[in-house]
Parts: C-alpha cells; structure tokens; sequence
C-alpha cells in the first residue's frame, strides 16, 4: 500500500494495462507515469526514478469475514451484478503453473511457494508461509535488540493476510512451539501472554515500541524476479 500524496500533490491511480515480471502497473491520471506495485519506484513517464511512500498494510479478508464486522456495506453492481460465481483465477491458485509459463533462476523457494515479503532499511526480506504459521520470530541485518515476529494462523487461507511486527526482543519469545510476549510493563515471564489467534497478535501490536511492518503476501517468482537479492527468512 503507498501514499497517493507526492511532494503536495494528490495522485490518482488506475491500472495501466501492462505488467512487469507477471506483476501489476499502474498509472497516474497527473503526470500520466507508470509505478511498479512491487517496488512503489516510476518505472517510466515524467516521475520515472521517483518512489512512493510506502504505508502500512490493510488487512487482507474476505467477504464474508468483512460482512460479519461492517454488515451494512454497499456493494457495487454492474449492471445490476454484484459477484460473479467463477473464480476466473481459480487454475492458477491450485497448480506450480507460474503466469505466463514465467521462470525465474533463483530456486531457494519453489516459483509458487506462498511468502510473506517486505523491505525494511532497505533490504528486501521474504519468508514462506509453512515457516511461520502459529508464529515465528526472527532477526534481520543490522538489528540488534529487536526481533520480527512474522505470524499466520495454521491452516489460514492463501488468501488470509500475514502480519509482521519489529519487537523488542526482550518483549517477546519462542517456548514449546509458540509465541510468547509481555507487555513493557511486566517484568516477569510467568505473567507473558501466548499468541493463539489473531486477537493476541493485535494485542502484542499494542504495546509499545512495537513497530508494524509494511509488506505483503505474494508468490516467490512475483517477488524474487524484481528482488533478487532478497534475504529468506528461516
């Protein structure tokens, strides 16, 4: 997710029509350049060179799930339809078929393992979903006292977000296969609270000098093919 806002200027959006490495791009109706969403860079027009801010990430869900916190959205409808039964991309979710048949040469990760990925100081980072569901804590270059705790319920969808968090690592540990963490206020560990579901991972957010990590969940080959010295997260 990016700020549409650029030097006092409000940005509009909308799909160019062209892809870069299987990946959208979109334009700008103001000075009608193109932005990679992988990288938020202007990959041509007036702006080329230019990156947007980076912001951090909405929670990815379904309908339904929506629904049941905001039941009185409006729905769109064209034409008088509001949802279509086919899954147009159905094929896709389900086979190792990339898009477009796309290779990629670095084969650390299978081209459709699922990841979490992000940047952080300027290093690009990627960890596979089966490496952190129930919780998983790790380190990044450079940094010292805090930890990532990267986090996703056994069994979510694919199309569940994940969430990152930088922590400081004294707020939080790994014991008996789960994520454990205290508020700042606490000092003792039997009063340290386990991450079970989503509502402790919003819980261990809350705390203070917790950070929130910007990123999003995609396929290796999507991420790899614009990053490729990404560091995996293992």
């Amino acid at each position: 997710m990016y700020d549409r806002e650029y030097n006092g200027q409000r940005l509009e959006f909308e799909t160019s029509g062209a892809l870069l490495n299987a990946s959208l791009v979109m334009r700008d109706r103001q000075t009608d350049s193109w932005w990679s969403i992988m990288t938020g860079d202007a990959i041509g027009g007036h702006m080329q060179g230019e990156a947007l801010k980076e912001m951090p990430v909405g929670e990815k869900t379904t309908f339904g799930e929506w629904k049941k916190q905001h039941p009185n959205t409006l729905v769109l409808s064209v034409g008088g339809r509001e949802h279509d039964d086919q899954d147009a991309y159905a094929g896709y979710w389900e086979s190792e078929r990339t898009f477009r048949g796309m290779e990629i040469s670095d084969h650390r990760m299978k081209p459709k393992q699922s990841v979490y990925s992000f940047q952080h100081e300027s290093v690009a980072y990627a960890a596979a979903h089966d490496d952190f569901e129930s919780g998983a804590l790790f380190a990044l270059k450079g940094e010292e006292t805090r930890r990532v705790v990267l986090y996703r319920e056994a069994g979510a969808s694919l199309h569940a977000s994940s969430r990152a968090l930088l922590v400081p690592e004294e707020l939080v540990a790994k014991q008996d296969g789960r994520i454990w963490f205290r508020s700042a206020a606490s000092q003792e560990w039997d009063t340290a609270r386990a991450v079970q579901g989503w509502d402790d991972f919003d819980a261990l957010a809350g705390i203070a000098g917790v950070e929130a990590l910007s990123g999003f969940d995609t396929f290796w080959y999507n991420w790899v093919s614009v990053h490729p010295n990404t560091v995996i997260l293992d």
